[in-house]
């Protein structure tokens, strides 16, 4: 083995949802898949021997991240039946993890190729194509002008994910962004955390922009002089009181009983003189 093959591996490119690599934790173009069941791989080695007859059986993998730069150790069992090509679900490619991707969005123009991509300035990084892994900006634009679809693989630093953008030029422009490349753009743990640091720092010793008073003028209208009547005074409060009936001033005369009495023991009559009863109404 040389000393370019100590730093290969199989470079998972494209990772199927649902797949089994999925399930394992495979990471589109970070990942370098070393070791299989405890073997080191080689180019033309005994990766696909190992995975075609672990059907349904636990394949132990060590894998290196390159911006972690780190090794991790996953499991993997391959399938046939989760409903794709493929008994992994993934795409792999050969290649030397040390070669870093350094193309870097600085800025998205307006109304560009870019813009309509969705392409993000300051935290998206090229990492390249289902073919070939993009160290410089001339061979972008090489591809750009020499196909009408294009696939970018993309990894953003804000969110530490690497999604695919589908690239429709059929006019064959350019993408309309800035882009930086070169070591100091390239996809570093260390310089993107920095990145961070810096970004926030800088959130943070922004001056609050001091909103004004707004202070609104309300004339004060005069009085309109109208002849309005008072209100009524309050209604007295009447109680129910019985009125003794008022003397009409009429005398009325009972008529007197008659003034001939009959005593049927005495013969003959007797006068009895009686008076009569006034009674004032």
């Amino acid at each position: 083995m040389g000393s370019s093959e100590s730093n290969c591996g199989f470079r998972v490119i494209d990772v199927n949802p649902t797949s089994p690599a999925h399930q394992a934790g495979l990471i589109s173009y970070l990942d370098f898949i070393v070791y299989a069941n405890g073997i080191r791989l080689q180019q033309d080695g005994p990766l696909q021997n190992i995975i075609s007859k672990s059907i349904r059986c636990k394949v132990f993998l060590k894998v290196f991240n390159i911006l972690d730069q780190a090794f991790r150790e996953i499991i993997v069992t391959p399938r046939n039946d989760w409903g794709g090509e493929g008994l992994l679900g993934a795409t792999l490619r050969w290649e030397d993890w040390t070669e870093i991707p350094s193309l870097r969005i600085i800025e998205v123009f307006p109304n560009s190729l870019a813009s309509e991509l969705g392409l993000v300035e300051n935290t998206d990084f090229i990492l390249g194509t289902a073919d070939e892994t993009l160290n410089s900006l001339s061979r972008l634009e090489g591809i750009l002008r020499h196909y009408e679809e294009a696939t970018l693989f993309v990894y953003n630093s804000e969110i530490g994910e690497v999604r695919k953008i589908h690239v429709k030029n059929p006019e064959k422009k350019s993408l309309g962004c800035g882009v930086g490349e070169g070591v100091f753009h390239a996809l570093d743990k260390a310089k993107i955390e920095a990145l961070k640091k810096e970004k926030s720092e800088a959130k943070q010793e922004k001056p609050e922009e001091k909103k004004e008073d707004v202070i609104v003028t309300v004339p004060q209208q005069k009085p309109k002089d109208e002849n309005i009547p008072p209100p009524p005074p309050p209604k007295a409060e009447t109680h129910n009181i019985e009125k003794k009936p008022e003397s009409s001033g009429v005398i009325k005369l009972l008529p007197p009983p008659s003034i001939y009495d009959l005593n049927d023991e005495k013969a003959g009559f007797q006068t009895n003189i009686l008076k009569s009863k006034y009674i004032i109404q």
